[in-house]
């Protein structure tokens, strides 16, 4: 029998599907409001801004936080259809993609998006529009990288918890100093925001997060702004406990997946767990049934929104769930070719 609880989370996943059902209108109805160039874009590790040139061309110009001159184009096609090239009088092209490649801008939740698609017709990457791209970084950071609360062998539980529009990123139980939590920053390298926590008082913590759990170093700035040192070890294999996502009233671990498109930059700052969890959670919402006794299976029947329906559901999957799917995979498959170069 149902409870209040689950029937409360079944209409938050019916209003949720509603949503996105409105998020993906048709797109000749939402082009016209949507000029790529009042727009800045990213693809997670860069960001550009777009300015037309000759014959409609539309030029892609930035760069990194700790460097720029990156450049690109796209010629429209058509619709909501344009073609990846190198921008004029270069031969690059410094987004994951290969010349002639299609691009489409496509609507997702309430924002647009620019969908690089390979040879095959398959999702290759992903530019979405951002407003700065060191918020955006340090809000990747804290809010999929490190939200969360976390317990260690002996009991010991240190908690990230998110920013949102309400409340800044803040850490409670890093320090034996009370256990009021504390607002954070992070600590740079390159001029871009690192795993390094920086708490009020200036001591600053490396965290690093593996399928063994969360380890938390003491660590020092050098000469050359960067983060070293074998400092004291704080916390050792802290295995996550509780999720906490700045989407709190939405159902799911990583909610963010139902809402936006997620860009290579923003799935390699997750650790290997977090992109499984965050993949399987996607069939996870349409009712996929996992292997009787296997670790996905023990992780989503202990949510209150899981309602297991069938062995397949790849009918089910909306343009953003597929697109999603295959960019963590895309991601997976890049950490594993790192590894094994390694």
């Amino acid at each position: 029998m149902k409870t209040t609880k689950h029937l409360f989370y079944a209409g938050l996943m019916a209003l949720l599907l509603g949503l996105m059902t409105l998020g993906a209108a048709p797109i000749e109805a939402q082009t016209g409001k949507h000029d790529l160039t009042r727009r800045t874009w990213s693809d997670g590790f860069t960001a550009y801004t777009v300015r037309r040139g000759t014959g409609g061309l539309l030029l892609f110009e930035g760069g990194s936080l700790y460097e720029g001159g990156y450049a690109f184009a796209l010629k429209p096609e058509g619709g909501d259809f344009y073609r990846l090239q190198p921008a004029p009088g270069r031969s690059d092209i410094p987004i994951l993609g290969e010349p002639g490649n299609i691009v489409r801008l496509r609507p997702y939740g309430p924002e647009m998006y620019l969908v690089v698609y390979d040879e095959k017709n398959l999702p290759f990457s992903v530019l979405a529009p951002i407003r700065d791209l060191r918020q955006r970084i340090e809000d990747d950071l804290s809010n999929y990288y490190l939200a969360g609360e976390y317990r260690t062998a002996n009991g010991r539980t240190i908690t990230f918890y998110p920013a949102s529009v309400t409340s800044k990123r803040r850490v409670q139980g890093l320090t034996d100093e009370g256990d009021e939590a504390v607002p954070y920053t992070f600590g740079e390298e390159y001029n871009t925001p690192t795993n390094v926590v920086i708490l009020p008082d200036g001591s600053a913590y490396r965290v690093e997060k593996t399928d063994l759990g969360l380890t938390i170093h003491r660590v020092t700035q050098d000469e050359e702004g960067l983060w070293t040192g074998d400092g004291e070890e704080i916390i050792r294999n802290a295995r996550r406990t509780r999720f906490l996502s700045e989407l709190d009233d939405l159902p799911g671990d990583f909610p963010c997946t139902a809402m936006r498109a997620l860009t290579i930059g923003q799935l390699s700052r997750l650790a290997d767990v977090d992109l499984r969890i965050m993949r399987n959670e996607i069939y996870a919402r349409r009712g996929l049934r996992f292997a009787g006794g296997g670790e996905m299976q023990r992780h989503f029947e202990s949510k209150d929104w899981y309602h297991p329906e069938a062995d397949d559901v790849s009918d089910r999957l909306t343009e953003l769930d597929a697109l999603n799917i295959s960019m963590i995979r895309r991601v997976e498959e890049m950490m594993t070719n790192e590894t094994c170069r390694h």
